[in-house]
């Protein structure tokens, strides 16, 4: 085919070989490219398929240089053959176009490859980076694949769960849950698989020693360079003791509750909007509201008719001031008069501000009526 495209008939002439036809050269050629394509990972074909630069390179180079010298030859033999100039200037013209050509193909193959190289090292660059702050994380940070296999482990989570990366790397990531928390695990493998996302979840993990630690997990897929689901990454923060600390606030509140509730004295909590927030059983008593819910609801919608006097002492308990009467009166819901103690403080919330007031009131009045009595019958002795 080849003398044919370039009208080299005395190639034809050439003993002992004999013509052949253009569409046999060219079955010929089919085949002989098909031979190699049948074996894409054989010694020579190995180099062309390679994914590395190399098979890169020569599969974008090669194609390229086989056209451009065709191309030179078949101009070389049309200008021979149309008088510019004779056979040896015609050698001379294709060799040095072959030379030009290839030098520049090569030229342009080194500044891609430059370039991938450098692509390549910021890569690394990056790649090496993430696993400094992968590795030192104070965080466990830790992947699996869909089977559920461990399959990396950073010095975060040796601290936290207590394992070396050599004894815990292709173990199920079920030795570190718990038997109660197992179920999960299904969960997570089928949100994961399905591309999604699981975030901020406290739950708990078994350390090497069986002790039990509280942390937050956050779970994100792990995909390929094509975009499939491979495994899981996930990041778990130790909040054991955040989980001790709101146990003992916990604690501590339902303390203060009871306490309130069975003060001996009519004891009450409001925020700052003078809603109930506690009230004692001595509170409820006295002021009439035993069957009441008396929880967020306002102190001024339960008592409308409350004093301007008191809606003042409760301003200023607001306003951070400690206030006191040792005797004042109250007239109860039953439409009777009483005599009463009092006094109002506020108290604090977790930024420091006053949350509200407690106010704790002591009914005197049989206290007053005996003081009355004994000044009466002492006067009445002297008399």
């Amino acid at each position: 085919a080849l003398p044919i495209f370039l009208g080299a008939h005395s190639l034809y002439a050439v003993q002992p070989f004999s013509s052949m036809a253009i569409h046999t050269a060219v079955l010929f050629l089919l085949l002989g490219i098909g031979t190699l394509a049948a074996r894409p990972r054989s010694a020579f074909m190995e180099v062309v398929t390679s994914p590395n630069l190399g098979g890169v390179m020569l599969r974008r180079l090669l194609p390229i240089l086989l056209v451009i010298v065709l191309l030179l030859i078949w101009i070389r033999w049309k200008g021979q053959v149309a008088g510019f100039y004779g056979t040896e200037f015609g050698i001379i013209l294709i060799t040095v176009c072959d030379v030009v050509a290839i030098v520049l193909l090569l030229w342009l193959s080194a500044f891609r490859l430059n370039w991938f190289d450098r692509e390549q090292h910021l890569a690394e660059g990056q790649r090496a980076l993430l696993a400094a702050i992968v590795e030192s994380s104070l965080d466990a940070i830790l992947s699996k694949d869909l089977s559920g296999k461990i399959t990396s482990w950073n010095k975060g989570a040796e601290r936290l769960y207590g394992y070396t990366a050599a004894e815990i790397i292709g173990k199920p990531v079920t030795t570190l849950i718990p038997e109660e928390a197992k179920e999960e695990v299904n969960e997570f493998l089928r949100k994961i698989s399905l591309g999604q996302r699981v975030t901020a979840k406290d739950t708990v993990r078994l350390r090497k020693d069986g002790s039990v630690v509280h942390v937050s997990l956050i779970i994100s897929p792990v995909h390929d360079h094509e975009g499939n689901v491979i495994g899981a990454s996930a990041i778990a923060h130790d909040i054991t003791t955040r989980k001790e600390q709101e146990a003992a606030l916990r604690e501590s509140e339902e303390r203060f509750r009871l306490f309130i509730e069975h003060a001996p004295a009519a004891l009450a909590m409001f925020d700052r909007e003078m809603r109930y927030l506690q009230a004692s059983h001595r509170w409820r008593t006295d002021y009439g509201l035993a069957d009441r819910q008396l929880f967020g609801v306002s102190h001024y919608k339960i008592f409308p008719e409350v004093p301007e006097r008191w809606r003042e002492a409760h301003r200023r308990g607001l306003a951070g001031e400690v206030l006191r009467a040792e005797s004042d009166y109250f007239d109860r819901p039953d439409g009777s008069r009483q005599l009463i103690r009092w006094e109002i403080r506020p108290w604090r919330d977790r930024t420091g501000g006053v949350g509200g007031i407690l106010i704790f009131t002591e009914d005197i009045t049989a206290r007053k009526q005996a003081e009355e009595e004994l000044r009466r019958a002492k006067g009445e002795a002297e008399a």
